[in-house]
């Protein structure tokens, strides 16, 4: 197997990044850019949706479920790519702050992380599918909890939007980091 074969999803990653480089160092912020990196973007996710469910389709059983999760994790992650697309080029107005679908975009990780625990590669043991999803509904609620406790009051309660940028960021790089 040669260097560029056995490397070739590297190369495809290294490609499209430095084409973006290419692209955000050239181009002068204009509608054109705009509309380029919303579409790549979301032809990217809706790349990794296809992967993750046509492998959450014909996978071996064991698999399928940590395909399954990562799936929905790029379908979440992809809804709010599409919303931000759909605002932005066909509705020719800016996001606004705070988005709804700022939500949906906090919780795609949390599938994501569900499916690296769920452990695949493990062999079958009796009573793993119910411990696993188990372990996953108590990820989602943790950090439902901690979207509840410490970003939603500043989104819905008492509007305070600096406030609400800063505790979404912090949890947001926190969720990331413990991934």
């Amino acid at each position: 197997m040669g260097l560029f074969q056995r490397y070739r999803w590297f190369m495809a990653a290294a490609g499209v990044t430095l084409a973006f480089a290419i692209v955000c160092l050239t181009a002068r912020t204009s509608f054109a850019l705009t509309a380029f990196s919303d579409l790549v973007g979301l032809g990217l996710m809706l790349a990794g949706l296809g992967i993750g469910l046509i492998n959450a389709w014909s996978r071996p059983r064991q698999e399928r479920s940590f395909w399954a999760l990562l799936a929905l994790g790029f379908l979440l992650w992809t809804g709010n790519q599409a919303a931000w697309t759909v605002l932005e080029i066909w509705q020719h107005r800016s996001i606004p702050d705070p988005f709804v679908f700022d939500v949906v975009l906090f919780f795609h990780v949390v599938p994501m992380i569900a499916a690296v625990a769920w452990r695949p590669d493990l062999a079958n043991q009796r009573g793993k599918v119910l411990l696993s999803l188990l372990n996953f509904l108590m990820l989602a609620g943790w950090w439902i909890f901690l979207y509840a406790f410490i970003v939603f009051p500043h989104q819905y309660v008492s509007f305070n939007v600096p406030l609400y940028n800063i505790y979404y960021d912090r949890l947001y790089a926190l969720k990331i980091c413990c991934w």
